[in-house]
């Protein structure tokens, strides 16, 4: 099934001029979608007004909205024909669904008749092609329910039926793109998407990182392979999908000149891992931890917090819990699964960089999960989220690796120890017998990359932090690695 993730497309003036009635349908929309979909994925349709704090960088914004949805809507007026903006927004997405190979994602509201609007003239048109692609999309004809109440019997029987097709076309998997009128859509949207990515790159505060429509790998990115070259594979149907990194040695640690630099990351040290190992590119999942308790492996049931589960990233985990998953997986793939230990994860996480996120110098929350309420140094803001995303959004870095900034906390196999002062370089876990003479070091696991609720400073690829190995919380998860 694709994620249920939309991208509402209207123009504001249309909203202020129905009284707010435009974000209360698409509002409508979504509960009964999420109702329809139940609790196994989160359903969320981007509507700019609300998901947009100020200050923040529309184009990228908007273009990353696109490049994570599934399905378009747009809300179709005069003034949604005569923007140049939301033509753009049609026309980008007319390239994700050819990503996808479908064509039958996207649902129309028809607030007006378009039969008599003359596409050739600019005052009544931005696009000709994109008035003629709507008369052909009509789904739903909102004439006679736009006026009066939102919430009134006939307009959530239309609202109902809209979300039954949504959801019917989400779970569909036959691909319906078939070339034909629709071509020159198709040509302006890559145009369009070039001509995006310049505008981004011109500006340097903006701090492009990579996103699905092909723009601007880091300039640091290093490795055998990129992650498209590499491998993924996994053990068993539904198990952790896994990617196989080289040995390769890095330096560890922080520079004191980098923005956010404690001295738990100090010395900066030279690390040689000297085997191969695989990495899942995730972490653990809602789904995947489902699938262990049914077969009676683990018995804590996580609190998803009314966020919901499938594909979200499991939280509400222990360190200790995490171990009874693991001895589930070597028994039921046959291989040595195990948690990453400090070094592996820095190691994978930096895939070959040196800045201080793999993507660059400046925090990104269109890259990553986080309060982007708060700056990084002179950066950009961005949004706040307020909790979890799904596992493989946005991209993932240079080795294929996707979140290892920011949406959860991962567990590592290292207890915590303050500095790198007896650190050996090699890739081994610092392990600490326990003693209640020697706390806090003993009870305390390492946890590395940051949450959706952590300040950018903190998703650095050198920070460290630490938890009692029997502490659960709503921002704390794990990623498994497995011995080759």
């Amino acid at each position: 099934m694709l994620q249920p993730t939309g991208f509402w497309s209207y123009t504001r003036s249309d909203d202020l001029a129905a009284r707010g009635s435009l974000s209360q349908l698409r509002a409508l929309l979504a509960q009964d979608l999420q109702l329809k979909i139940g609790r196994s994925h989160t359903v969320n349709i981007w509507q700019d007004v609300s998901a947009i704090p100020p200050g923040t960088r529309w184009l990228r914004q908007i273009r990353d909205f696109i490049s994570d949805s599934s399905f378009l809507i747009p809300i179709v007026t005069p003034a949604l024909l005569q923007s140049k903006e939301c033509c753009r927004e049609i026309i980008l997405f007319r390239e994700r669904l050819k990503l996808l190979k479908r064509d039958d994602l996207i649902f129309p509201i028809h607030y007006v008749d378009v039969s008599d609007i003359d596409g050739s003239r600019p005052v009544e048109c931005h696009d000709p092609k994109i008035l003629e692609f709507l008369k052909e999309r009509q789904w739903l004809d909102f004439l006679e329910l736009r006026l009066g109440d939102p919430k009134r019997e006939e307009v959530l029987r239309a609202l109902s039926k809209l979300a039954d097709e949504i959801r019917k076309a989400l779970r569909s998997e036959s691909p319906g793109h078939s070339p034909g009128s629709d071509d020159h859509l198709d040509a302006k949207a890559r145009e369009l998407s070039e001509e995006l990515t310049q505008q981004l790159s011109d500006d340097p505060s903006i701090g492009l990182a990579p996103d699905a429509f092909g723009a601007g790998a880091p300039s640091e990115a290093a490795g055998k392979a990129t992650p498209s070259e590499r491998t993924i594979f996994e053990d068993f149907e539904g198990g952790p999908r896994m990617v196989e990194l080289e040995p390769g040695t890095f330096k560890m640690g922080s520079p004191e000149s980098e923005l956010g630099h404690t001295d738990d990351e100090s010395p900066l040290h030279q690390c040689s891992i000297e085997y191969r190992f695989a990495v899942a590119i995730s972490p653990v999942t809602f789904s995947q931890w489902a699938a262990a308790q049914a077969e009676g492996a683990v018995d804590h049931v996580p609190n998803d917090h009314g966020w919901g589960g499938g594909d979200q990233p499991v939280i509400d985990v222990s360190w200790d819990d995490s171990q009874r998953y693991l001895e589930w997986l070597c028994r039921k793939s046959g291989h040595k699964y195990r948690l990453l230990t400090e070094t592996e994860w820095e190691y994978a996480a930096r895939a070959g960089t040196k800045t201080a996120f793999w993507w660059g110098t400046q925090a990104d929350s269109t890259c990553a999960n986080y309060d982007g309420r708060y700056t990084y140094g002179k950066g950009p803001g961005g949004m706040f989220r307020g909790k979890p995303v799904a596992v493989e959004r946005f991209e993932p870095n240079p080795w294929g690796l996707y979140q290892v900034h920011g949406n959860i906390w991962e567990w590592c196999q290292d207890n915590w120890v303050r500095n790198y002062a007896d650190a050996s370089g090699d890739g081994s876990a610092r392990e600490v017998p326990f003693s209640p003479s020697f706390l806090p070091n003993a009870p305390s696991r390492v946890v590395r990359g940051g949450s959706w609720r952590s300040l950018p400073k903190d998703l650095r690829s050198a920070r460290r932090f630490h938890f009692r190995q029997d502490y659960r919380g709503d921002s704390i998860g794990f990623r498994v690695a497995r011995n080759l």
